[in-house]
């Protein structure tokens, strides 16, 4: 075994203390469970030795344990619960036509960009609502993705984007056919 003199130890327990420390963030180390690791992997150490070491880690290692902006919760890309106006025409071409009956009001509800609701206005569990389903994708802009199910086998696909935070513009087809383009806006109180 090598026998290193203190001047040896000292450094290559202060090089050690001063790369480890930072990488494991206090939720994995405390500073009395590094104190208790440096003693028992040096023990040679006096308590002078391993102190000082250690209250360097601490204030090298303190930039990465404070929170950032990139830390907090991302902004919500939809309200959490809101109705919205859905207005929609019968022609895949990229531009909304005003339609007579065109327009219809979902109860929308939004947890984890994961996107559920039904017909606003419909008493729970009535035959004849029907029920949206999907996401909406962050990005730039964001996608929303749905799917609609109506009584008598109906479904409907909603793809689109994000063109306002109070606007989802995009193209829908259903398994019956019909195809056209769509707008989905906040209710206005």
């Amino acid at each position: 075994m090598e026998h290193r003199n203190q001047n040896e130890t000292t450094a290559l327990s202060l090089s050690f203390i001063v790369h480890f420390v930072p990488f494991c963030g206090y939720s994995y180390v405390s500073f009395c469970d590094f104190i208790c690791f440096v003693h028992h992997a040096f023990p040679f150490l006096s308590s002078n030795m391993i102190a000082i070491p250690s209250l360097l880690a601490i204030l090298v290692s303190l930039p990465t344990t404070t929170r950032t902006a990139a830390d907090e919760a991302p902004k919500a890309l939809l309200p959490v619960e809101a109705v919205w106006v859905m207005r929609y025409d019968d022609k895949l071409d990229g531009e909304l036509h005003a339609k007579p009956g065109g327009e219809v009001r979902w109860k929308l509800s939004v947890r984890n960009d994961r996107i559920a609701g039904s017909l606003a206005g419909m008493k729970e569990a009535d035959p004849s609502d029907h029920h949206l389903a999907g996401e909406i994708v962050p990005g730039n802009p964001p996608i929303v993705s749905l799917r609609q199910d109506g009584p008598k086998g109906l479904v409907c696909y909603y793809t689109g984007k994000r063109v306002a935070a109070d606007r989802i513009v995009g193209t829908w087809y259903d398994n019956r056919g019909a195809a056209g383009d769509f707008e989905f806006t906040p209710e206005k109180k």
